[in-house]
């Protein structure tokens, strides 16, 4: 079934508009009611409609700013102005802006129903391309972490690769879908990707404006993910000595917690878990995995020196579950096993 959302600011045209949305044949449902632009904006994200039927003249946000709200998104629905006789120049207006048709009110039934129909062919003639279009944007969507990823780790180099990759992709989209609407839909999921890991939005889609054509396009999106990146740079945020200093503090607080996990530390420190990454290898030559198992390994070295304590309640001190998962990394790091070093360690008896 096909949903549409009716917005209008009088309760009984949308119940109307409903119910013969509901009475007709056509394959739709009335998915939702707005009182105005913005609500409707907010109902869209939630339902994601084919169709939006709109009054122009409504509070807070009129018909026509809706439409312009609308065609900046992804997906973009099938948009039907409702027009009284004296608002024909706002309906002049509104197709300007490309809404697809127009009602006259009072609303006739018939004409409602004859546009749904009508409506249906083409949503139908278009899904059939859609399990193609899933793919790319599935594809895009993979892009776009690795993406944020880059331009929060303020990797110029690698934020370029990965837009390389993408025109690439894009280049073999043929017509299904126009390539304005593919790079949109990249920003929106780029810059969703960077509030999720940083809480900023650095790319603001709804205020940005794209040429119509393939090399603009490509040009400009990497103007955009270039300055993102230089925002990260001047931020005072930006320190990587001082960030790895917060993870390591961290680590050394807590690596006897054996469930540690680098995922972990990123969450409690709000941080982008592939920068934390390469800004610990940077700053400290190891890996995360190997410099926790180096402190614990070093750790329980120095208990089994100092108390002469039990081997497998040494292991658990420091955060190992597994004795022999322990044992195996004790001799790889010290060239024997935790029972020979108990014994070297021992002080040797004097003779009497």
């Amino acid at each position: 079934m096909y949903k549409v959302i009716v917005v209008d600011d009088e309760f009984m045209i949308k119940r109307g508009i409903c119910a013969v949305i509901e009475r007709g044949n056509c394959g739709f449902i009335c998915a939702g009611e707005a009182n105005d632009g913005r609500e409707a904006l907010q109902l869209c994200r939630e339902v994601v409609p084919d169709v939006v039927i709109t009054d122009i003249c409504m509070p807070v946000m009129d018909g026509l700013e809706l439409v312009e709200a609308l065609s900046r998104q992804y997906p973009v629905p099938r948009i039907v102005i409702l027009s009284g006789y004296d608002e024909f120049e706002y309906a002049q207006k509104a197709l300007r802006l490309g809404v697809d048709d127009y009602l006259l009110k009072p609303l006739d039934p018939d004409a409602l129903q004859e546009l749904l129909v009508k409506f249906a062919g083409r949503l139908g003639a278009e899904s059939r391309s859609t399990l193609e279009k899933g793919k790319l944007f599935d594809e895009i969507g993979k892009r776009a972490k690795k993406l944020s990823e880059a331009i929060w780790a303020a990797d110029g180099s690698s934020a370029h690769a990965v837009l390389e990759e993408i025109r690439v992709l894009l280049g073999g989209a043929g017509e299904a879908v126009s390539l304005r609407e593919l790079y949109m839909y990249l920003l929106f999921r780029t810059d969703s990707e960077l509030v999720y890991v940083s809480g900023r939005s650095l790319l603001n889609p709804d205020r940005i404006e794209l040429p119509n054509h393939s090399e603009p396009l490509a040009v400009r999106v990497t103007e955009l993910v270039d300055g993102a990146i230089g925002q990260i740079r001047a931020s005072k945020n930006w320190n990587g000595s001082h960030t790895v200093a917060k993870a390591v503090d961290y680590i050394h607080r807590h690596y006897k917690d054996s469930e540690l996990t680098l995922q972990d530390i990123a969450g409690q420190l709000g941080m982008n878990l592939s920068y934390l990454s390469r800004a610990i290898k940077e700053e400290t030559g190891v890996t995360f995995v190997h410099y926790l198992s180096e402190l614990r390994l070093s750790e329980a070295k120095e208990r089994l020196m100092k108390y002469n304590a039990k081997i497998y309640e040494t292991a658990a001190a420091v955060g190992y579950k597994d004795y022999s998962h322990f044992a195996k990394a004790f001799r790889k790091r010290f060239g024997c096993s935790p029972t020979e070093f108990l014994k070297m360690s021992q002080p040797i008896p004097r003779r009497p």
